[in-house]
């Protein structure tokens, strides 16, 4: 009888078990060599990054003082402007009021109360901050100047 000779399943595991014990300390190895270099080369990604942040940082305070010379400027010229801030009001003023009256200067218009063509000479805005009033300065014929509301002509 010939006896056949099986390979001993005990040895053939061992070496598989072996096989993988070896793959997976060079897989181990790998992964620490990895977080290794990645934990090196991070401190010097930081670095770069607060570099970076340095600079931003050093051009938005350049942009800031820039600005604030730039305001303090304007300032100077607003300050030494403001006197003319009330005449400034009341011109605009005068000019919007202008805007909604129907007669220019130098139009020819009749008097309600008398019937007589009269031309006016000039446009007048007065008041204070909250009301304002328009009054037209007209001439007469006999070049005699009158001021009167502007209800009063047609």
């Amino acid at each position: 009888m010939e006896t056949s000779v099986t390979p001993n399943p005990q040895k053939e595991n061992n070496n598989s078990s072996r096989i993988w014990r070896i793959i997976g300390i060079i897989l181990l190895i790998g992964l620490i060599g990895v977080l290794i270099y990645f934990n090196m080369t991070a401190s010097q990604r930081h670095q770069k990054a607060m570099a970076e942040m340095q600079q931003k940082y050093q051009q938005e305070i350049a942009r800031l003082t820039l600005a604030n010379q730039t305001i303090d400027s304007l300032f100077k010229v607003t300050n030494h402007l403001e006197k003319y801030r009330g005449l400034v009001e009341a011109g605009y003023t005068r000019d919007s009021s202008r805007i909604v009256i129907p007669h220019k200067i130098g139009d020819v218009v009749k008097l309600k109360f008398d019937s007589s063509n009269v031309v006016i000479t000039d446009i007048i805005v007065g008041g204070g901050q909250f009301e304002y009033y328009v009054r037209y300065r007209v001439m007469h014929s006999n070049r005699k100047e009158e001021e009167i509301a502007p209800e009063m002509v047609f």
